[in-house]
């Protein structure tokens, strides 16, 4: 069974953020071993020798990012928690750190709507923490309202974090999880298969990210990288 972490305000994120980590844990092509060793990335590239490997979990402080961040550190995973909203990245580092002191955890500022902030983000994981096994793909928004009244404003500021963001962060990852053989995750939704009333724009741009994800598993098969999703 996985370990208790952190109380979170409900039980759902964190029931999802185990379900993402099992459902990745089924894509590997290294045997499991020591504790999840080989789990989602063969050899781990961490500066921990004992350590499973290194996750960046973009929107990784709140809701369903902090209990994917809490999943892979109560596995001993070294962790990178990135967002835009740095007091509350500061406040689940604490938390995380405190609850599995074996892990080493850091908090990094990215905006996955700038490809600088993205290519900064990795660059400074691959530094404190000496590589990078599995890259979540979190960050999202949300614009609600019915479809006729919805500007050009509101349709490109969803796209370009929900869909742009993964891609903006899966470019950025890929050398470094070339390097280890790893994973993307992207989270998405059944929105993507459904729709969803007065959510155009969101159920557009999650559609977007099953076919971005099924491009990148292609482009990173030849180099170990697995690419998948999982849906809320």
């Amino acid at each position: 069974p996985l370990p208790a972490g952190p109380p979170l305000n409900d039980g759902w994120p964190m029931t999802f953020g185990r379900l993402l980590l099992w459902h990745a844990s089924l894509h590997t092509v290294q045997p499991m071993s020591r504790h999840d060793e080989a789990l989602l990335g063969g050899a781990s590239p961490s500066s921990r020798p004992h350590s499973p490997g290194v996750v960046l979990v973009t929107g990784g402080a709140k809701g369903i990012g902090r209990a994917i961040s809490n999943e892979f550190a109560a596995r001993g995973y070294d962790l990178a928690i990135t967002g835009r909203d740095l007091e509350s990245i500061e406040h689940c580092v604490r938390e995380i750190s405190a609850a599995y002191p074996t892990a080493q955890v850091i908090g990094l500022p990215l905006d996955v709507t700038d490809s600088e902030s993205a290519a900064a983000a990795v660059t400074a994981c691959l530094s404190q923490l000496g590589g990078l096994t599995v890259l979540v793909n979190n960050a999202g928004i949300i614009v609600r309202g019915p479809a006729a009244d919805l500007d050009d404003g509101a349709w490109n500021r969803v796209l370009d974090t929900d869909l742009t963001g993964a891609f903006r962060c899966a470019r950025a990852a890929f050398e470094p999880l070339r390097d280890s053989r790893g994973s993307i995750v992207n989270v998405t939704s059944i929105a993507a298969s459904v729709g969803l009333s007065g959510r155009i724009a969101y159920t557009a741009a999650q559609a977007g990210v099953d076919g971005l994800t099924r491009t990148l598993a292609l482009a990173g098969a030849t180099h170990g990288i697995r690419g998948q999703t999982v849906a809320t």
